[in-house]
C-alpha cells in the first residue's frame, strides 16, 4: 500500500502542477487581518507548530526527534511552483499551484523514503497533500485539509537550528 502511495506521489510529482500561475513575490498575500504586507506564502520558510483539529477542538504539537528538534516539520515554496520541506525524518520535495485570488492551493509533496518517519511525519505529508486552501493572518500560515482543520505554521526562525 505504501509502495503505491510513493508510486502515486512521484507520478503527481513528475506530471503535477502548471508552471503558468503567477506567483511574483507578493501576488498570494491575504490581508487578513494581517499587520505585515511584506509576508508571502513564496519565498518565506514556514515551520509547523501545530496540527488544529477545530472539528473536535483539539491541537497537537508535532513529535520530533531529541537530535533534530526544531529542522523538521517545515515548508517553503518557491516562485517556480516547486516547494521543498521536511517531515519528521526525511526531505519532502514537490510542486503546488495556486489562485490567490480564492486562496486555493494544491501540494502534491512526497519523501523519496519513509526511513525513520514518526507517525506524525506521515500525518504531515498525508495532510499537505490534501490542503486546499491557505490563509496568511498576522505572521502564521493556516494551510487548510478540509472546511475547519488546519496545519498551523509560523515563521522559521533560523536561530533555533
Amino acid at each position: 500500500m505504501k509502495m503505491g502511495i510513493l508510486f502515486l506521489s512521484v507520478m503527481l510529482l513528475s506530471f503535477g502542477c502548471d508552471n503558468n500561475d503567477d506567483l511574483s513575490k507578493g501576488d498570494n498575500v491575504i490581508n487578513m487581518g494581517n499587520d505585515n504586507p511584506d509576508i508571502s506564502l513564496t519565498g518565506t520558510k514556514w515551520k509547523l507548530t501545530t496540527f488544529v483539529n477545530a472539528s473536535e477542538g483539539t491541537t497537537k504539537t508535532p513529535e520530533t526527534f531529541s537530535h533534530i528538534p526544531y529542522d523538521c516539520y517545515w515548508i517553503q515554496f518557491n516562485d517556480d511552483n516547486t516547494c521543498e520541506g521536511r517531515s519528521s525524518s526525511n526531505l519532502l520535495p514537490g510542486r503546488y499551484s495556486v489562485d490567490s485570488a480564492s486562496s486555493e492551493i494544491l501540494i502534491t509533496v512526497g519523501a523519496a523514503t519513509e526511513i525513520a518517519e514518526k507517525p506524525d511525519g506521515e500525518e504531515f505529508i498525508d495532510k499537505l497533500n490534501r490542503v486546499h486552501t491557505f490563509v496568511i493572518q498576522e505572521s502564521s500560515l493556516m494551510l487548510y485539509h478540509n472546511e475547519k482543520d488546519y496545519l498551523l505554521f509560523d515563521i522559521y526562525d533560523n536561530e533555533k537550528e
